[in-house]
């Protein structure tokens, strides 16, 4: 059941109203069309992708190691099995500039995905993280090209400073 643009922009209102709904959102995190299914049976009301579920099913490890073509062909089945909004899992974007970025968010939204997850850390030893102004271009030109698409795509970035054991921890 491929979604037609209007779908997509109706479900994109649905997701973002979730957000500023008094109940918390719990987002299971599918890597196949089945466990979506489950999901969406369970009654929850949205779902995300998850990156290292769909590499770990093709046989990649986390990390940008399986392509975006891979990741979004999974995607796009689990999109087009469900009713539910889907927020992809983009890992860092797939590219380490802004306008790349814009791209691989053109590509998941062009599936019909409503929401993305986009990561922080590089994948290099030497700068794991992106520097914040990186990041801030990445989030206004992905602003920018959703608002001219008139989808208000929810755009969760996900930092991953204690994941790498980069973060300070404070005493209590």
């Amino acid at each position: 059941m491929k979604r037609t643009e209007l779908d997509q922009k109706i479900l994109a209102k649905e997701f973002l109203q979730l957000h500023y709904d008094e109940k918390i959102l719990l987002l299971p995190n599918a890597w196949d069309v089945l466990s979506a299914k489950i999901y969406e049976s369970m009654g929850f009301k949205a779902i995300g992708t998850t990156s290292a579920g769909i590499a770990s099913t093709l046989g990649f490890p986390d990390g940008e190691i399986m392509s975006l073509k891979e990741n979004l062909q999974v995607a796009k089945r689990i999109i087009n099995n469900t009713t539910l909004p889907i927020s992809v899992d983009i890992e860092a974007g797939y590219s380490s500039t802004p306008d790349g970025v814009v791209e691989t968010v053109k590509s998941a939204l062009d599936i019909g995905a409503i929401g993305i997850n986009l990561e922080d850390s590089t994948g290099d030893v030497e700068k794991p993280f992106f520097e914040i102004n990186e990041i801030l271009d990445k989030i206004k030109g992905i602003r920018k090209m959703a608002d001219t698409r008139k989808i208000p795509l929810v755009i969760n970035l996900r930092t991953d400073v204690y994941m790498l054991g980069k973060g300070v921890q404070h005493q209590s």
